[in-house]
């Protein structure tokens, strides 16, 4: 009788805010993947990750070796699954391969990225920046990439949206959504998933999110924009 108490006083408080359904409501969430280089060159790098990358997806690589940190920007070309696996705990994770090309890269990041190459290759270098070089594994390195939502059910706490990446549950990204020209910004906990969208393929996911860490700014930003639909928020 305690714990039905306590789940009923749980749905309780997330139903406290009014939820509307809404239409023409965009938003977009920030996804890291964390990656392993096999091997990099001044156009481009192999890499493994347990998450399936979307061929011609833009992507941000982030690198930092401890001494320096830079940004790339670079768009997958091709991406497999391996045939091996990993484990994390008591889950077992496949591994992927992927291409990456840079997109764009200035003289002093060009002169960056070779810095690190020389840095940190677990071979010596021949005298020319034109080869493939392996990189020491334990340097950092991520990957980060925009997905859009379609917000479908809002409220000052949360929302239903649909995306076309598969996230986990209780998984949590960097938010925005466009509410009437203006931006709301919020942590996005993902709290529930109706329908699970697959890597790879068009089927988009739903997702129930909820609002963490809204400032007084952007608080007042979705409740401006809810109020359409009446009072009592």
């Amino acid at each position: 009788a305690s714990s039905a108490r306590v789940m009923s006083r749980s749905l309780s408080n997330r139903r406290r805010y009014p939820r509307y359904d809404v239409a023409g409501v965009a938003g977009s969430f920030v996804v890291p993947t964390a990656v392993q280089v096999v091997n990099l060159s001044l156009g481009g790098m192999a890499l493994e990750t347990s998450r399936y990358l979307d061929f011609g997806r833009d992507y941000w690589l982030q690198i930092n070796d401890g001494r320096t940190s830079f940004s790339l920007t670079g768009r997958v070309v091709w991406c497999c699954l391996g045939p091996k696996v990993k484990a994390e705990g008591d889950d077992v994770l496949p591994v992927y391969h992927a291409g990456f090309k840079f997109q764009a890269i200035s003289e002093q990041r060009l002169k960056e990225l070779w810095d690190f190459i020389r840095q940190n290759s677990t071979a010596p270098l021949e005298d020319t920046t034109q080869g493939r070089y392996t990189i020491d594994p334990t340097k950092l390195t991520r990957l980060t990439s925009t997905y859009q939502c379609e917000v479908q059910r809002l409220s000052l706490s949360g929302m239903l949206a649909e995306t076309t990446f598969s996230p986990e549950l209780e998984d949590r990204y960097e938010l925005e959504l466009r509410l009437n020209g203006r931006r709301c910004e919020s942590i996005g906990r993902i709290a529930s998933l109706p329908r699970r969208g697959r890597s790879g393929h068009p089927e988009p996911s739903q997702i129930g999110v909820e609002f963490c860490h809204l400032t007084p700014r952007d608080r007042e930003i979705l409740l401006k924009y809810l109020s359409r639909w009446g009072s009592g928020l």
